[in-house]
């Protein structure tokens, strides 16, 4: 269905209103992201990571929010680190355990480590959304053939492709046995093995080794903050950018019969203004936050494995460990999902364009360049949706793998490290007290 906001007279019903008189022609018909996920906004406004703020259609970034979000995010791991040698000389009065607390690692990450990490990840989160959400607003006025998706909890429905290929193709295996019978097991075995460690912790559980853990636990779940949210907001441009994708391609599909060279030609527009926005979300947004996080979260999971195999009773760390995992697992699935989309479009295009036949003769003549579908297609070529790291490793499901390599690799040689430790530390048996002169 075109977008046609001029005819149907609903263009003022819609609108938000805004905050000034002085708006163009052109920004009367701009839907802005911002406004149509409120709630979400709300949310990371309240936690101190959207500091932008609308004037007049230009969006801009408010400095006293940003002051107030930045010193808030610089503090705040000191605040936790605070409160954990506090929870730990309470729990032991007579010793104290702040000098031997501030040899620990996670002093270091939490004094210097951390609060730099999340203040680059803001300054780089707050420079780039201005730009990134005027030129998505740009997007909603394009007569492309479909509306633009805005609303980054609508699901655009896919029951009448599943309908199709049901009448056309028989089902061959139970897609819904496929899909639950797995899960339901993967559960299963989770809750096996969470009951028989439970038990296990319960029955060899002190008290007074417990207390010893509370410091690096509250460290740990203060780190884990700004990842999280950070996580979150960029897990919300990216199932927006997936559903633009789908939605271009539902659009091909319908209209592939009847295009012209002008509609393609918009198309391509349409399709370089939205592979520029990536470009601006990627350069600015993805990349330095993901890396910060990706880089957080590593640590903070193989410290947690590593205390989990010296001492197999410290089940407490499990809980921390599961949501590190959790935090790196949406981050590689929104880029694996995003890229997916993306992957499916350009190979329908193919496929049409194999099936159109192009002569030979056309493929050595100078109007090759203007045949409609290979347009669109050179046109998604330019810039695929990759969401990188520093150092150009895709934010993938083998991103995914690698990471969970290393955190065990490196837990495991903090165990070896921490047991050789221990053993030199034991005493000699008296017959062998000799040997250590030699």
């Amino acid at each position: 269905m075109l977008l046609d906001v001029n005819t149907k007279g609903e263009t003022d019903k819609k609108k938000p209103k805004s905050t000034g008189d002085s708006e163009s022609p052109s920004d009367v018909r701009k839907v802005y992201f911002e406004r149509e996920n409120k709630g979400l906004f709300l949310f990371f406004t309240m936690f101190g990571l959207y500091a932008v703020k609308n004037v007049k259609g230009q969006y801009m970034v408010s400095k006293p929010k940003f002051i107030f979000f930045y010193l808030n995010w610089i503090t705040y791991p000191l605040g936790g680190l605070f409160l954990a040698t506090k929870a730990g000389y309470w729990v032991n009065p007579g010793e104290m355990i702040f000098p031997c607390f501030m040899q620990d690692t996670l002093v270091v990450l939490a004094l210097a480590v951390i609060p730099s990490l999340q203040a680059y990840s803001l300054k780089f989160i707050t420079k780039s959304l201005p730009e990134i959400l005027e030129t998505i607003s740009e997007l909603s006025p394009v007569e492309v053939g479909f509306e633009t998706p805005m609303n980054v909890l609508k699901n655009l429905s896919k029951k009448a492709g599943k309908l199709k290929a049901a009448t056309d193709n028989k089902q061959i295996h139970p897609d819904r046995l496929f899909n639950w019978l797995p899960r339901a097991m993967v559960l299963f075995s989770m809750t096996v093995f969470l009951a028989v460690c439970s038990t296990e912790y319960l029955r060899e559980l002190h008290f007074e080794t417990l207390d010893k853990e509370v410091p690096i636990l509250v460290v740990l779940f203060v780190c884990l903050t700004f990842p999280f949210l950070t996580t979150i907001f960029i897990a919300v441009f990216t199932r927006w950018l997936k559903l633009v994708y789908r939605a271009l391609h539902r659009h091909c599909k319908e209209a592939m019969p009847t295009f012209d060279v002008n509609q393609v030609l918009t198309l391509c527009n349409y399709v370089d203004t939205l592979q520029r926005l990536f470009v601006l979300l990627d350069d600015g947004f993805f990349r330095y936050t993901l890396s910060m996080n990706a880089t957080t979260v590593t640590i903070g999971a193989s410290i947690c494995t590593a205390r989990l195999m010296m001492d197999y009773t410290q089940i407490v760390y499990l809980g921390p460990l599961v949501l590190h995992c959790i935090i790196l697992g949406i981050e590689c699935e929104a880029g694996e999902r995003l890229m997916a989309q993306y992957e499916d479009l350009v190979a329908w295009l193919k496929r049409e364009i194999r099936h159109q036949q192009i002569p030979a003769a056309l493929l050595s003549t100078s109007s090759f360049s203007s045949y409609p579908l290979l347009h669109l297609r050179d046109s998604l070529l330019e810039c695929p949706p990759q969401i990188t790291t520093l150092g150009g490793y895709r934010l993938n499901r083998g991103f995914l793998v690698t990471c969970l390599g290393f955190v065990l690799s490196y837990a495991t040689i903090a165990n070896q490290v921490g047991y050789r430790r221990l053993s030199s530390n034991l005493e000699l048996p008296a017959g062998l007290g000799n040997l250590t002169s030699y």
